[in-house]
């Protein structure tokens, strides 16, 4: 059920939730976790007859009035002076059923495949599953993000040598939205060795002294799993859950259910993201941190892309444009480790200073769109990033 069909009261209700410490509140004080009233805001369910009077009773006294007004019409044989009785069958995640997912959800998604258009179905695809596993598995007080990551297409050798985020959505702490992600992740993490070996890992404590898997710790990040993304044995990346609590995902109930959610998000994804798990050969990728001065310059080097490419015989689009820019930014970050230990300090950020579109540069002069490729030329009859031609 869209924004737009939703009846007053959920909308109202759905704003009221999202007030930091009001979805806690309420949920304590009518007796039912707080991912059920997200359930109710949206319209996936409705509270049962023995919910609505202590529903009412705790929306803020200053929307007191119109919330039940409103609510009255969708429950109109309703006495909102009733008791509540103890009883949580009304509750999403019941034992048997916590560790599965609904076939109503899972029909949806074949809807929305078998009936969107094409330019769109993938990301409503993944919107409305991790809408729905974020509902499903968040617990109350602990944060819960889940991030789609993604191979990078193979380079001009055949070798896929890093991943890169697509798309993430988490409760508090975390953003409570679905954005786009940007970094990129490679030999030293957890998604890479999961995509490395085709296999789920989950991590415990991300605090204490490492493990033999590999990880690499993001903020607020205590507790993490990662499943593969899966088609015909080929693989196009994983989806990341990360937990502000110790031991989320130790359960193998839990991590069954996990890797069903990622199975959705494969079919949301085209034949051409899989790849052989034989070309994965992935590399290790500065930090977070240390990538932020590559990633900044994303947007200018698209720009400079199509300017230099309108007098060619194909000028590029944006969509191709950006696929060249990714690929460039990838090769300065796959070459920031390529010097010694001891020419580090000095050295290591030569190819990105050389860069024309880096920051510091710009600070001492200004840019010419002219010279963009010095160190990435464009040259009719190759290929970038996978399908791209000039």
């Amino acid at each position: 059920m869209n924004m737009r069909e939703r009846a007053y009261w959920r909308e109202l209700f759905d704003a009221i939730i999202h007030v930091r410490g009001e979805r806690e509140r309420i949920a304590k004080a009518i007796g039912v976790v707080a991912v059920t009233l997200s359930r109710w805001a949206s319209g996936e369910s409705s509270p049962r007859p023995r919910y609505l009077s202590p529903l009412v009773q705790a929306i803020p006294d200053e929307h007191r009035s119109a919330f039940q007004t409103s609510i009255a019409q969708e429950f109109p044989s309703h006495h909102f002076n009733e008791p509540m009785q103890e009883d949580l069958s009304d509750e999403p995640i019941q034992d048997h059923t916590r560790f599965s997912i609904p076939f109503q959800f899972v029909s949806r998604i074949l809807a929305t495949r078998a009936t969107d258009a094409p330019h769109q179905v993938s990301w409503v695809m993944i919107q409305q599953i991790l809408q729905h596993a974020l509902l499903h598995l968040a617990s109350d007080g602990q944060g819960l993000k889940i991030t789609v990551i993604l191979c990078r297409p193979p380079r001009d050798n055949g070798i896929i040598c890093s991943l890169r985020e697509k798309v993430a959505l988490g409760t508090y702490p975390w953003r409570e939205n679905v954005e786009e992600q940007v970094r990129f992740l490679g030999a030293d993490t957890l998604v890479g060795y999961t995509v490395a070996t085709a296999r789920s890992h989950q991590v415990r404590d991300l605090t204490v002294n490492p493990t033999f898997l590999p990880y690499l710790r993001d903020e607020h990040e205590i507790s993490a799993a990662a499943c593969p993304i899966m088609w015909h044995s080929h693989i196009a990346g994983c989806v990341l859950f990360s937990s502000t609590a110790v031991g989320t995902f130790e359960s193998d109930a839990l991590m069954v259910l996990l890797q069903a959610y990622t199975n959705l998000i494969a079919l949301a994804l085209a034949e051409s993201d899989f790849y052989d798990v034989s070309l994965i050969q992935l590399r290790v990728m500065p930090t977070f941190k240390d990538q932020e001065q590559y990633l900044a310059s994303f947007q200018r080097r698209v720009i400079a892309l199509m300017k230099e490419s309108v007098s060619s015989e194909y000028p590029l689009t944006r969509m191709k444009a950006e696929k060249i820019a990714w690929q460039q930014i990838e090769t300065l970050l796959l070459a920031y480790y390529s010097r010694s230990s001891c020419e580090h300090d000095t050295q290591a950020h030569e190819s990105a200073k050389s860069d024309p579109l880096n920051e510091q540069d710009h600070a001492h002069k200004n840019y010419d769109d002219r010279g963009l490729h010095d160190t990435f030329p464009l040259q009719k009859g190759k290929t970038y990033d996978n399908n791209t031609r000039i």
